[in-house]
């Protein structure tokens, strides 16, 4: 039991530091007007950052696992992580961005990642250590040439040659 909660607080970390979403602006507008490189994000404002995770938890024990990793990363960095377990996670994440308040890092299937991508919702995963990840499940997170999220985990049935 020990090492699963710990395999779910290294992905839940991995999560955190991978994959986000910004607070209801595209990143494809990131210049913020100042004829900066609309490519990268912008800047974030000096000091620590307050942000907030959706996660889609299958208990107790993953959400404790997630709030851990999240609570180290925070004390380590200096910022803080609401961790938010949804209820339906499909549906809160679509009234975060339809109601122009998404959170900045969630779980993300990768059924959604195309909408997700093509909408402006998610920045582009990229990782030197990339090649941890089976291709399948890259390819999984890859839209438009790009793969925009790292895998959080997987059932081996997602493992196609």
């Amino acid at each position: 039991m020990k090492k699963t909660n710990s395999i779910l607080a290294l992905a839940a970390a991995g999560t955190l530091v991978l994959s986000a979403c910004g607070g209801g602006e595209s990143f494809e507008d990131t210049d913020g007007g100042d004829g900066g490189d609309a490519s990268q994000p912008a800047a974030s404002a000096e000091g620590p950052a307050s942000l907030v995770m959706l996660i889609g938890s299958s208990g107790e024990a993953e959400t404790t696992a997630v709030e851990e990793a999240t609570a180290a990363w925070a004390e380590e960095t200096g910022n803080e992580v609401e961790v938010r377990p949804a209820t339906d996670l499909g549906q809160e994440l679509a009234q975060g961005f339809a109601g122009g308040n998404p959170p900045d890092i969630f779980y993300l299937d990768a059924s959604q990642v195309a909408e997700q991508a093509s909408a402006g919702n998610l920045f582009a995963y990229e990782a030197e250590d990339n090649d941890d990840f089976y291709p399948a499940l890259q390819e999984a997170f890859t839209y438009d040439g790009q793969q925009w999220c790292a895998p959080k985990d997987f059932s081996t049935l997602a493992l196609r040659g």
